[in-house]
């Protein structure tokens, strides 16, 4: 069984974003970037609230959405852990999602962050060039 961590991006989904480049238009990674970090934080602020309320089909919704935001970025640890809410978190039977917001919070912080640093060095590998 492999223990290594997962990687936080999948950088190949990255890479294919970035072949979709035209030269003189702006960098599609570093708008879709830009777009993820402004929008994620109010998805999950909804995702906290219908939690809350216990709003299971409302949060369902929202964490479906994050999720495929995340895959679509190649944000693909958060992804997997959005999966993984939809899959056990949101069920039914489900009452305390304070531990899972949480964490779902501190992956996407990790995840912000690996995502202006790869955007950063973006930037530094274009004017190289």
């Amino acid at each position: 069984m492999d223990e290594r961590p997962k990687p936080i991006l999948n950088l190949e989904q990255l890479e294919a974003l970035r072949s979709l480049n035209e030269p003189g238009q702006p960098d599609i990674i570093a708008s879709l970037i830009a777009i993820f970090l402004k929008q994620t934080p109010a998805l999950i602020k909804s995702l906290r609230e219908a939690a809350q309320k216990k709003d299971l089909e409302t949060a369902k919704s929202f964490v479906h959405k994050l999720k495929g935001s995340c895959a679509n970025i190649g944000a693909q640890e958060l992804a997997d852990f959005c999966q993984m809410i939809e899959d056990n978190w949101l069920q039914p039977s489900a009452q305390d999602l304070s531990g899972s917001l949480e964490m779902l919070e501190k992956k996407y912080r990790q995840t912000a962050e690996a995502l202006q640093k790869f955007s950063r060095m973006q930037e530094i590998t274009e004017t190289e060039r």
